[in-house]
């Protein structure tokens, strides 16, 4: 699972959409049928799986299966969400951390007070609290370990990325594993399996590495300002709102899904967006394929 919203950084005036046209790559216009109770107001979509999450007017919700199976409501105050697996994790608007397992009914436990972030991945839970990145692994009431100093957190597997400043950096295996600088011009990262993506906050270039941490970076795109990895997806949300997925290698092309994009999640063979209007949209399949309001 991988999701992505840009709240920090406006708009910068740069050549994305001439990029996009010197690679080929069409703008995907597909009608958009609704589900009988397809949300509104929202502003972050979640994907894992086959579960679809979204956090509208302080309200997460979570539907399981189909595209149109319905909505359960899973907590109100809401400020973000997370989901990987059968995990599900809330930070609420009294800065609480909540996880549950199993079910979409199953009960809560509150795993951190304090907190400003929250990353799902497997059996491991990281959290922002007090300034600091705190990793658990195992069950819901294991012990936490202080990671790092830093103001952000994601996990994918047995990594950790942190960024303190706009300092990048990533580990691998266990908990007490040594950390790699990855890069000193961070404005936004992602993990997912041996894929490290970031955006510089310079100007706006988007570049993945693959393998090793200390591998070397592949270009991307100039004038993003969200990127998203998902297996072999990479997806990014340009400076210009609109959402662009590639899939394979680090050089295939890219394919614009929509113009209309805030927030951007990758999950599978899934794409969902949230639009400048609230309305959450999620394909499944192919990048062409048309999308369903839900």
């Amino acid at each position: 699972m991988s999701v992505k919203m840009n709240l920090r950084r406006g708009g910068a005036v740069v050549i994305a959409a001439l990029m996009v046209a010197a690679a080929g790559a069409t703008p995907a216009r597909a009608a958009t049928p609704a589900t009988t109770n397809a949300v509104t107001g929202a502003y972050k979509v979640v994907l894992s799986g086959n579960r679809v999450g979204v956090v509208a007017g302080g309200v997460a919700m979570v539907k399981e299966g189909s595209l149109n199976a319905p909505w359960v409501t899973q907590y109100q105050n809401v400020y973000d969400l997370a989901m990987d697996g059968n995990r599900i994790a809330v930070l609420t608007t009294d800065f609480r951390v909540l996880v549950k397992e199993g079910g979409l009914n199953a009960a809560w436990v509150t795993e951190r007070t304090n907190a400003a972030g929250v990353s799902l991945s497997g059996d491991r839970i990281g959290v922002v609290a007090d300034g600091k990145v705190l990793v658990k692994e195992g069950g819901l009431k294991a012990p936490w370990v202080t990671e790092y100093t830093a103001s952000r957190v994601a996990l994918s597997g047995n990594r950790i990325g942190v960024v303190t400043g706009s300092k990048l950096l990533v580990k691998e295996g266990g908990l007490s594993a040594p950390w790699v600088v990855e890069a000193t011009n961070e404005e936004d990262f992602a993990l997912s399996g041996d894929r490290i993506g970031m955006i510089t906050n310079t100007d706006l270039q988007a570049l993945v590495k693959e393998g090793g941490l200390s591998t070397g970076w592949t270009n991307e795109f100039f004038g993003a300002e969200a990127i998203v990895l998902s297996g072999d997806r990479i997806g990014l949300v340009t400076d210009q709102s609109s959402a662009m997925v590639k899939e394979g290698t680090v050089h295939a092309l890219w394919t614009t899904v929509t113009t209309d994009a805030k927030s951007l999640a990758l999950s599978g063979n899934r794409i969902g967006v949230v639009n400048s209007s609230g309305s959450v949209l999620v394909k499944e399949g192919g990048l062409s394929t048309g999308w369903v309001r839900v």
